[in-house]
């Protein structure tokens, strides 16, 4: 009995491994098979769709892409793949890259593009913003697709491009480990480039180009940073083979550099386009409360603490977009949809995979359109401020362009101007970046028509270009795909962007200043900044004012009479370096019998008005300024005092009397004090 239950146990494993080796060898063969079934439909798809011989061969060439629509008889000259940018042995960190060659241009530049996050795929980048791919849906099923070439143009008509996913984890790029810190990244990015020169040497000497928007506003200048240190020190070992990256310009479109002033600021888009109002500012000056003090009390709740007053926004928006103010969700999420399930979801991604060139990733799901592991391993950094960066790239010499779209409610120009100005480099340039007026960029589009593509600024010491984009928002290419075109152009032929008009003066706007100053009206100066220098006596942006000046060593009285609203003007200068004694102290008395807007500068120079002020006090009938109060105007201020007259509702211009004084007084002695 006990041989019979062992034979039986026998002939049952003898079944079992049979049907295992059985499954192998069908899996073998299955594996034989497809194999062979890839390599004769990519024979019959290079005999539909051939390449231009120019477009070398290499282990990482894309022979052939599933959904590729049969009436597209141009096939791209493409590459894809990962690079090893292990930094140690026991790393295994591999970078993705989808390489797009124009065969039929002349050593053109080669641009690299990285999306932002951090983890979200530059495959967003390639299809839906300057890409020369595009997928469309032909029904509602997962194999109805159609793939082919972006009717509208893209990058690629200029340049050779480069989509690269990284940080390790994003997108097809994958890893044994991710990293947490940029400056790993930084290192993985620069490596990365080496070792793609090494592998398409062409390129060893060709201009290259960076560019990304949103989070790469991060990545970017830090990497430029990395590049130019890397060169250095190549130059310093004076190798033949020194491995020199050409780099010549970065292109930072909407970025994200200081996250806590950008995230308290993203409510001002939809407040000038009224999406919300006063009756919504209680709430969003709450919000901001809580992000500023989350970041001072919990780090790693800040970004999404701080993300709340976008969210409010969108809700009490019924779905805005928060890239983009002039669009919803719903116009957004179909498009990116498409994209992601051609990448994610298809029946044939297996085979798109393999033409990529990732089927030895081990990341499950091999491709991933925005990593959250990738985005939770850099939670530390990112709410950490990067300006400094841009700081850094502006001492190297390193040319930097930044671009915005106007509707762009988290990363839009309204969003930068403060971590701008406290770029020290730009602000101690001779370029004057910020008191310059602001030049119209002009381009012709695809019908040869004249198009305003922004506004910008651009310092020719610091290498340091602003341009803000009309018409778009935080993904700039995907509504302003020629302008985005003409300004990489324009840098690759000039190195900065240039006007396109007949006239030089057609791009300028400081002669439209000036005349809406009306020339500064005979009483100064106007600038080629558009700005006016009065000559003494006269003060205002047009120079129409006579200014009061005070005195420390002299008292002042005066009563002023108008009808309706005017404007008045007192200034403290220190022109004998008299100085207010310790036991002294200073008052400027204001008195109105109708309400008062006060602005003050604590300079003795520029005009304050309501845009730009040291302090303000508004609707106040009695106020008096005191350097006890006020120690910073001891030496030296401009108070502009705006009495409001006018009953807009009735249609009233009042009578009405402004009184002024200004006096020196002395402290009392604390004696004094303790008698009274």
């Amino acid at each position: 009995m006990q041989n019979l239950i062992s034979l039986t146990l026998s002939l049952l494993l003898l079944s079992v491994k049979s049907n295992k080796y059985a499954e192998i060898l069908k899996k073998d063969l299955n594996s034989n098979e497809i194999h062979q079934d890839i390599e004769d439909l990519q024979a019959n798809f290079r005999q539909q769709h051939p390449q231009d011989p120019k477009c070398f061969e290499n282990h990482h060439k894309i022979q052939y892409l599933p959904y590729w629509d049969k009436e597209v008889i141009e096939f791209p000259c493409m590459y894809a793949g990962t690079l090893n940018v292990s930094l140690q042995d026991t790393h295994d960190h591999n970078l993705f890259y989808w390489h797009f060659k124009n065969t039929s241009l002349t050593d053109p530049p080669l641009v690299f593009w990285m999306n932002g996050g951090p983890g979200s795929s530059s495959m967003f980048g390639l299809f839906l913003e300057h890409g020369p791919l595009k997928v469309t849906r032909t029904g509602e099923g997962m194999d109805d697709f159609s793939l082919g070439l972006n009717e509208k143009g893209s990058w690629l008509d200029i340049a050779d491009l480069v989509y690269i996913d990284q940080p390790v984890g994003t997108g097809f790029s994958f890893g044994n480990f991710y990293i947490d810190r940029m400056e790993t990244g930084a290192e993985h990015f620069v490596k990365f480039v080496t070792k793609f020169l090494k592998a398409y040497p062409e390129y060893k000497n060709r201009e290259i180009y960076l560019s990304g928007e949103s989070y790469a506003g991060k990545y970017l200048p830090h990497f430029t940073y990395k590049i130019a240190l890397h060169n250095e020190l190549e130059r310093l070992t004076k190798k033949n083979n020194a491995s020199i990256i050409n780099l010549q310009a970065t292109f930072i479109g909407d970025p994200f550099v200081s996250p806590i002033r950008q995230r308290t600021s993203t409510h001002l888009v939809a407040q000038g386009l009224h999406v919300i109002d006063r009756s919504n500012m209680g709430q969003v000056a709450a919000l901001r409360k809580k992000c500023e003090e989350s970041i001072s009390e919990e780090w790693d709740l800040g970004s999404k603490v701080c993300g709340q007053t976008m969210d409010y926004i969108d809700t009490q928006a019924a779905g805005l977009y928060t890239y983009d103010g002039s669009a919803f969700d719903t116009d957004w999420q179909p498009l990116i949809d498409v994209i992601q399930d051609f990448l994610m979801k298809s029946n044939k991604k297996n085979l798109l995979y393999q033409a990529l060139h990732v089927t030895k990733s081990y990341k499950t799901p091999i491709y991933e359109r925005s990593s959250r592991r990738v985005s939770q391993s850099y939670d530390f950094e990112e709410m950490l401020d990067w300006s400094v960066y841009y700081d850094k790239c502006i001492e190297k010499k390193m040319k930097l362009i930044i671009y915005a779209g106007e509707y762009d409610q988290r990363d839009g120009p309204l969003t930068m101007i403060a971590w701008m100005k406290d770029l020290r480099n730009l602000q101690n340039s001779s370029g004057n970046f910020f008191n310059q007026s602001r030049k119209i960029y002009y381009y012709k589009d695809t019908n040869g028509s004249f198009q305003v593509g922004g506004y910008y600024r651009y310092d020719k010491d610091a290498e340091f270009t602003f341009l803000t984009v009309p018409k778009s928002g935080h993904f700039v290419p995907t509504t302003q795909l020629d302008m985005t075109k003409q300004m990489l152009k324009d840098f690759f032929e000039n190195k900065r962007l240039v006007c396109h008009k007949s006239s030089q003066s057609e791009c300028e706007t400081s002669h439209v200043m000036c005349r809406a100053m009306n020339n500064c009206n005979s009483n100064g100066k106007c600038l080629d900044t558009g700005k006016c220098q009065c000559e003494h006596g006269f003060f205002g942006d047009d120079c129409t004012q006579k200014i009061q000046s005070l005195s420390i060593s002299q008292e002042f009285q005066e009563s002023y009479q108008m009808n309706g609203t005017h404007w008045y003007y007192f200034r403290l200068e220190n022109k004998d370096n008299q100085i207010l004694n310790d036991d002294e102290y200073f008052e400027l008395r204001l008195s109105s019998q109708r309400l008062m807007d006060i602005y003050i500068k604590k300079d003795d120079k520029s005009e304050p008005t309501q845009f730009q002020n040291d302090m303000k006090f508004l609707k106040q009938q009695r106020l008096v300024i005191s350097t006890q109060s006020f120690p910073m105007l001891r030496s030296s201020f401009i108070a502009t005092v705006r009495v409001d007259g006018i009953d807009l509702f009735e249609n009233k211009y009042h009578q009405h009397t402004l009184k002024a004084s200004f006096r020196k007084f002395k402290k009392p002695q604390i004696d004094q004090i303790l008698i009274q």
